[in-house]
This record gives C-alpha cells, structure tokens and sequence, in this order.
C-alpha cells in the first residue's frame, strides 16, 4: 500500500471518527421531574406553595404572588476540555416577574457556562430556543432553574435540554408545531404583497429551517405562504412601518403566521436584558377595520397559549373579531425603531375559543366566636381579649361578620437584650375605631433591648372560599390582591405608608393602622397562605434602666366595601395629626413636565447650555428646544450645575468662578421665571466627592459608619453623611441657602433623600445620636431643618422619593418610581398610591432614571392616568422618539387645561367601571369632574364602560379622542360610552 493511499484512509477514518462524534453529547431526561430538588435557601423570597411535574417537560411551578423558588439537578457530563460546547434549550414560561437573576444556570463547580437570564426569558407560555456557546470545561455538574411569579401559577418548563460539541441548529419546529399541508374547509387563504423571501428572514432570525412548502399547517392552524420562491411582508427594522392586507370577509377570527425580530437592548423603563417581545399595541398591533368605518386595536395572542403577546421569531396568532361584523381590512402596525414584523401568511376561519386560567378554591367555613374576659365595642366593631394579649373574637358589626378563625396574639416582645414587662388596654374612639396602647416597663437596673410585634392580627378568615379573601398592602406601588404570598417591608419610601387592609365581598374588611406621628423604625408585612396574617414589628427598642416606653396607639377598624374605605378612613386619622412646614404651592402642583437638563454632562449629548471656553451660560434656548419637543416645560431642575473640574459634583455647591461668576446665572435664571418657568438647584443629601472642601475637612467627622465602624459608600470614592451630624445639617444648610441668596432660585432638590433605607442606619459615635439611627427620621429631620429655615416659603423642597407619611410634611413633593415599580410586578390598578393619599404632596414620576425612554407609551400614559407629572430626562431626540414626544405633548395640554381637577385635594383611585379590565381614576374640581381610563386588557372596550351619577344641566367630552358624548340617561344615572384600545388610556371631562 502506498503512503498516499494510507494517508488517505488515515483522513477518511478521523473525517468519519469526528463525523460520529459531532452533535449531541449528552441530553436532559425532561421527563423526569424525580431528578430536581427545590432549593428554598438559594433565595430571598423562597415561596411556600411551589411543585415541580412533568407536563411536556419538567414544569416548575410557583403559587404564591411576588414569591420564587430555585430547583437544582446535578448530572454528570464529561465533555471535551478542548473545544467550545453547545447548549440548546427548548423552554416555556409565564407569569414571571421582571427580576433581575438568572433563570437557567449551567455551571461547573462554581464556573458559569451558560445562562439565560430571568429578564431575557420570554414569558408568553409559547416553545422558545436558545442556543449558548459555552466555553471549553472538562464537566457539567449543575442545572438550576429559576422561578420568580408576577402571578400565582408562575412556571419555568423545560421541554427539551442538550448539550452539543458543534453548533446545532434551531428549526422552526423547535417553536411550533409544523406539518406539510393545509385542507380544511372551515379556514381561507388570504393573499398580500410580498418583500423578502421567507428563507432570507428565516435565516436573519437564527433559523436554520426553511418551509418544505407553501402549504403548511401550523400549530393546528393552515396557512399559504405565498411567492416562489416563498415570501413574506417584513416591515422595517430601524423605523415605522404599515402593512394593510384586505379581508372583505365576516369571520370568526384572523389568524396569522408572522414573525418579529428585535435589535438592541430593552428599554429600562420596561424591562432588562435584550428587547425579545412586545405587549404595548402602542409598539407594535394589529387592527381590524370594519365597513362600518370602526377600528378595532388589538395585541394579537398567541394560539398555543392565548397570550397577547407578540414575541421573537415565529409564532401563530390571533384575533377573535367582533361578531356579525365585516372586516374589510387588517393592519399591521410597528411603531417602533429596533424592530420588525414579518409576515408570512393570513388566514381567516372560526373564532378560537378564549382560554382561562383555573381559580384556586377552598371549603365553605364558619367559625364560633370565641370569648375574652375583656371586651371593647363600638357602632362598627366588637373585639373580645384578655390582658395578656390574646385577641378572641374581632366582629365586624356592619356587616355581622366573625373575622377570626382561632385566637390570636395582638402583641409579641422578642428578646434582644433583657425582657420588658407589658401591659395592653384598649379603648373604643370616637370615630368608630378601636386603639390599643401597649406599655413597656423595665424595673431593672439595667437597660432593656428587644423587638416588638405590635399590633399583629393572625388567623383573619371570615369563612368562604379563601380566593376571595383580598387584601391591600400600602406599598408606593400598593399590592391589591388575593393572592397567597408573603410581603414584608421596612417602613421607609418603599413602605411609606402605616395602614394594612384585608377584605372579603359581602363581609366588608378590616384593617391596622398604626397612627404614629413621631418616625418611629419598624416594618410592616402581610401573609397568605389561605388564611391572613398582618401586623408592625418595631425594631430595636431600647429601654433605660427602671423607665417606660408607650408604644403609638394601634387602630384596629372595620368597614363595609373593599380597601378604599379603609384608605379612607386612614387618611382622616393622619390629617389629625399631619400639619405640614409650610404651605402646599398651587403653582408646584400644577408642575406636570418636570425638565432635568445639564450645563456640563452630555446626557446623552451636551446641552450647549455653558461654554466652558467662554464662561457663557445660556438656559432659555435650551427650554425653549424643550418646550417644542414635549408641548410644554413647567419647571427645570438643573443637575449639575455645582459640578467644576477641581471639586467635582457632591460637597461644596460654590462653582461661582467656574461659571464665570454668579451674576449671569442669576440673569438666566429670572429669564426662565419671567416666562413662568421656575427653577430649581440640586444638592445631595448624603454624598460628597472626595476633591470636595467638604470631604478633605470634615469627612471623617460626618460621615455614616456602620455597626463595624466602616464608612458605608459602595463606590468607595465618596463619603456618604450622617442628616443627624450637627456638622452636615450645618453646612448643607448653609449650601442651599447661599445658593437662594445669590442665584434666587424656586427649589431645591435633596437627592437620595426619602428612600430612608434601614442599610443606612448610622453608628456614627460623633454625632450623639441613639446609636444606630433611624433613616426614615433622620432624613426628616433634615428635611425639615430647610424646610422651616429662612428659605423663601413658596420655595419648594423635594427629593428623590417620597418618604414616609410623617416625612412628607416637611418637604413639598418628591421624584417617585411607584409606576415603574407597579408594572414590574404587574399590579392591580397601576396606582401610584401616594399621589390619592397625599394630593396636596407634588410627585413626579420617573420611568428610568439616566436611560431612555424611547418607545415606552404604556409608561407615559400611565403617568397620565395618575395624573402625575413625569420626569423628562435625556436629549429630546436622542431619548425620545417622535411618537412618543406626541404622547408627551398630548398628555401635557390636557393636564394643564385641566389642572383645576388634577391638583383636587379629593382625588379618587380605582372607581368602578362596568368593565373589569378597565381601571378608572376620579378627580373632581368645583365646576368639573375628569375621570381618567386605563384599558389593562387587550381587547378593544367600545360601548357603555362608566355609571355616574347624573347632575342636570352637565355636558360630557372625551378630552383623549377629542369628541362630545352623549351619554345615555335612566333616572339620575348617566351610562358614559367610551372608545379605548388595548393597554390605552381615555379621558372623560364633565362640566356644569
């Protein structure tokens, strides 16, 4: 043989050994759910109710609400060291919360190989494909899978997992299920225009499988892709576009095989991680239109979960039409810029029977009350107790209803450093409520330390089936729910509010309310699980030796309805003790487009504002651009104006020489005020530079430490100071009011203040503060010291959050994320509830902080339906795209033409509408009513939504669509007919 021949065998054996070789080296067995375990000490909110199954894989199920759970297999797999390996993973997913950790983990003893993210899965219940390169490793030893819910049910799945040592391919029947052929009388084919060929977007979307032909059933439905070769309508991908495809037929629904692609990053207003799908019809819809001239806007669903959603790569949708009706055409919409749609087949046929999630019940109840030896009533509730603490009985007279299951403790002292002696009596008030009073004793020598729970309430079921037993938990974006979970929360600018509500249809509700006016430290929670358990913990109560401690008086109330009378009726008890520094400005309430702009920062480019070559300084062309982008500017806050090269940003707020002195600022700035445009300065309440003067002098001295007498500042190139330092309280006093002297500006801005967040408890020794020190109330104090210094008083002051209820007093508004943080746990009602508590408080809402916004309308219009201001960041071309800057200009004329109404001290959220999926706010003025929509459905509301009561003489008008209405009349009730898209608002004006 010769040496070319065995050379030649030689390749043909390692081209066949590597030919053997490639392709799948190990796969999951998803059948099995035996090989996970759930691991409830990975995570910090470890849910009680979760399961994991087999359904088309291993589904990994969560049943509680805001609550997660983490499961682990820990396999074996030898691979090759040597080359890069491949994960392919098929999943399912939904009803997961945005949350930012992984979702699928792939690691080798502590090495990551292959993540997905829970930000960057796709939640629409649909088959999805991943494929991961994962570097060179000699063993995979762990799986994990992450489920965190937005909604009881939440569910990871598996349907397939394999690890490959080439590339594998992602096939379209990955996603869905596809077949050759389509026959079937009861579907027709509907034809369109054509632009690429579906091989070409196919492939641009990372399939590597193109239709066999054009005939083809998918996911149940048949479908013609049409062309030779086959092709598809794409719209742009990098700006807007409009297809209309003639329908001309009366079906039952429209289905449609179509395709979307995305480039980028999802804007942070709305998400994490890459932008993957779309569930704003303002981005991206379909709409039919009628013969009768009606348009129908609509977030198609899914087929093979019902799930409006509209995802990556290529899926089956739908849209049931209304019926009867005549569809003459369908349009496709995409608004947006770093997207696409493609579509590649229409087909008209019978409607597809709407799916529903099943209900959780649980057996019918009825309880004995039990009986106290003390007992304390009123008009509106009974409570049966003993001295000792025990709650026997709690009845709710109105409607006749036993609250309790079992008794219940309603006080609970922890050891931390010796034990009090307590003492509990209770008294009826006059309002109708109960108070207790607890009494803490030491008669030691020594000084006491514990924790108290107080008031608890546990065992809360008054019979029924516990799905309907609802409850309502104060967050800044409030959870309305009746969902099992667990909700704790310091009481700061996350829990900013002191009452806690449960409620059942028929029975009325029940409700805490812990009435403190002095800032005291505690956290609130709320749990779940069938029956309810809520109360207040105080936290590090410290006693001298042989003193007392009385603890605020905890209210308990009852109430017919659900938890708008127990907003109510807290809001009545705070006002008898809510007084604030100084009077509440009309003029700052009727602030809707806060502008944030910059001198030196380029956010995203430079403003132009200050020429640093020059020293000349110019604001009014700056706003004027502004005012033209978003129809209005009602207030510019100014960022970055104390920043200069030597000190930098946080500290000293004296850039006088820097800017070319103080005099032509102060010139810009009554140029803006004599256009009615007020100006306000930003200082920081905690930070300072380390360049500061500030820093170098007294840094040390004012500065936070922790228990371990460590500054606390995470980025370790600032100190972050203590509101209670006499040093700090001085200087930053001083700050702001030299600044107003020189500059005379209309607010002043304390960043970082309001959150007052435990982690920033000061163990400081030099500032002779009980150590540690509360946040919540030293940012109050603060707060209050400029609030009630010689600032000018309709000067404002606000921070970057609202604080807590007693906090508010001393400042006159704040920056909230309470809608952002709404939709990212998907809330009931979308409500930024402080704004109904405290409307006097000015709040500004801001979507993301230094991100655009770009194509974010559900946000800005939820903004809108609070009637809120919103925080306008970022260059208006840059951050903002030209739809959106509309939405913005259009939400802005209607707030300020109506500003009488949205600056009502009596505002009221959630009133109810005649359609379960449509939320409505109320805002009445003298001489007016405006109520504002938002269509949390995907499914267009047309016809009668809204039952008011009638006043003679009153005329209606949709101030959204720009059209009277007349509403119909029966008795003294007006049935008002709206006209609202999926996941839009409206807006109803009444006058007379």
């Amino acid at each position: 043989m010769s040496a070319k021949l065995k050379i030649y065998i030689s390749v043909l054996c390692l081209l066949a050994a590597a030919s053997a070789y490639c392709g799948s080296v190990w796969t999951l067995d998803s059948t099995d759910a035996q090989l996970w375990s759930a691991r409830p000490t990975w995570l910090g909110t470890p849910s009680r109710d979760y399961t994991h199954n087999t359904v088309e894989g291993v589904r990994f199920t969560v049943n509680e609400l805001l609550r997660g759970m983490k499961w682990v297999h820990y396999p074996a797999i030898e691979i090759d060291p040597e080359i890069p390996h491949y994960l392919k993973i098929v999943y399912k997913a939904h009803n997961i919360r945005v949350y930012q950790d992984y979702g699928f983990l792939v690691d080798s003893s502590g090495q990551n190989l292959a993540t997905i993210e829970l930000s960057d899965i796709i939640d629409d219940g649909c088959r999805h494909c991943e494929i991961i390169e994962m570097p060179p490793d000699a063993r995979i030893n762990t799986i994990a899978v992450q489920c965190q819910s937005d909604k009881s049910g939440a569910y990871m799945e598996i349907v397939s997992l394999s690890v490959f040592d080439s590339m594998p391919e992602k096939n379209v029947s990955d996603e869905v299920e596809l077949s050759p052929g389509a026959s079937d009388p009861l579907y027709s084919f509907v034809p369109f225009e054509t632009n690429q060929t579906a091989a070409s977007w196919l492939e641009l979307a990372g399939y590597s499988q193109d239709f066999e032909s054009a005939q083809v059933t998918v996911s149940g439905v048949p479908f013609n892709v049409s062309g030779n070769p086959l092709s598809v309508f794409a719209t742009a991908l990098e700006d807007t576009e409009t297809l209309n495809v003639d329908i001309n037929d009366s079906p039952g629904a429209v289905y449609v095989l179509m395709g979307a692609r995305f480039t980028g990053e999802e804007w942070a207003s709305i998400g994490y991680g890459d932008r993957n799908n779309i569930a704003q019809p303002d981005q991206m819809r379909l709409e039919l239109v009628y013969s009768d001239g009606s348009v129908e806007r609509c977030l198609p669903a899914r087929v093979q979960s019902g799930i409006h959603r509209i995802s990556k790569g290529l899926g089956v949708y739908y849209i049931n039409t209304r019926p009867g009706g005549q569809v003459e055409s369908i349009r496709f919409i995409d608004n947006i810029r770093n997207g696409q749609l493609a579509v590649f087949a229409v087909t008209s046929g019978p409607a597809m029977p709407e799916k529903s999630e099943p209900g959780r019940t649980s057996p019918q109840k009825s309880f004995d009350a039990a009986s106290g030896p003390l007992n304390v009533s009123n008009d509106k509730l009974a409570i049966s107790y003993d001295s000792g603490g025990q709650v026997y009985s709690i009845a709710n007279k109105l409607t006749n209803t036993q609250w309790l299951s079992s008794a219940c403790s309603i006080y609970q002292v922890e050891e931390v450093e010796g034990l009090p002696q307590a003492e509990l009596t209770a008294n009826a008030l006059p309002s109708g409520q109960i108070g207790f009073t607890l009494k803490l004793t030491n008669n030691t020598s020594r000084k006491v330390r514990c924790n108290v729970k107080f008031p608890v309430i546990s065992n809360i079921n008054p019979g029924g089936d516990s799905t309907s037993l609802g409850y309502c938990f104060p967050l800044r974006s409030p959870i309305i729910n009746n969902e099992n979970t667990y909700i704790r929360g310091d009481y700061s600018g996350y829990v900013p509010f002191q009452f806690i509500d449960v409620f059942y249809p028929g029975s009325g509700g029940l409700y805490i309310n812990t009435n403190d006016s002095e800032n005291w430290a505690k956290n609130f929670w709320l749990d779940k699980l069938n029956e309810i358990e809520m109360g207040c913990e105080y936290v590090e109560l410290e006693l001298g030796a042989d003193s007392e401690l009385v603890l605020p008086q905890a209210i308990i109330g009852a109430h017919t309805g659900d938890w708008h009378s127990a907003l109510e009726e807290y809001k009545e008890t705070m006002h008898e003790w809510y007084s604030p520094a100084a009077p509440r400005k009309q003029w700052f309430r009727e602030v809707f487009n806060f502008r944030q702009q910059f001198l030196h920062f380029g956010w995203p480019v430079e403003t132009g504002a200050f020429n640093k070559e020059t020293k000349e300084l110019c604001l009014w062309e700056m706003v004027q651009a502004d005012i033209e982008a978003f129809g209005g500017v009602d207030y510019l806050h100014l960022f970055d104006w104390g920043w200069t090269p030597s000190y930098e940003m946080y500290g000293d707020y004296a850039p006088w020489s820097y800017l070319g002195g103080h005099e032509q600022f102060r010139s810009e700035i009554q140029s803006l005020q004599n256009n009615d445009i007020p100006v306000g300065l930003y200082f920081q309440g905690y930070l300072t530079s380390l360049n500061s003067m500030i820093s170098r002098s007294k840094g040390r001295e004012f500065q936070i430490l922790n228990a371990d007498g460590f500054n606390i500042d995470a980025f370790g190139s600032r100190y972050k100071m203590c509101p209670l330092s006499k040093g700090w309280q001085d200087h930053l006093l001083c700050s702001v009011l030299n600044a107003n002297d020189l500059l005379g500006i209309n607010g002043v801005y304390l960043d970082s203040f309001g959150f007052g967040p435990s982690s920033y408890k000061c163990y400081n020794p030099l500032h002779h503060h009980p150590l540690p020190s509360n946040p919540a109330r030293a940012e109050a104090v603060l707060t209050k010291i400029i609030r009630t210094s010689r600032l000018p008083r309709e000067s404002v002051v606000y921070t970057e959050s609202m604080p807590v209820d007693v906090g508010t007093q001393y400042q006159d508004g704040s920056f909230t994320t309470a809608i952002r943080q709404t939709r990212f746990q998907d809330s009931y009602g979308y409500l930024s509830i402080g704004r109904f508590i405290l409307p006097e408080f000015k709040m500004f809402e801001i979507l993301v902080v230094d991100r655009p916004i770009m194509d974010d309308f559900e946000g800005v219009k939820l903004v809108f339906y609070n009637g809120q201001g919103i925080w306008l960041m970022g260059g208006a071309g840059e951050w903002f795209s030209p739809e959106l800057r509309v939405v913005i200009q259009k939400c802005h004329s209607i707030l300020t033409q109506h500003s009488d109404a949205f600056t009502s001290d009596s505002p009221v959220p959630l009133v109810p509408t005649l359609d379960p999926e449509l939320y409505c706010n109320f805002f009445p003025s003298e001489d007016k009513h405006v109520w504002t929509f938002f269509n949390s459905g995907f499914e267009h509301i047309r016809g009668e939504a809204l039952e008011v009561e009638h006043i003679d003489g009153s005329t209606y008008y949709d101030l959204w669509n720009e059209r009277p209405i007349t509403p119909r009349i029966e008795g003294n009730k007006a049935f008002i007919n709206l006209n609202i898209g999926p996941r839009d608002v409206g807006c109803i004006v009444r006058n007379f």
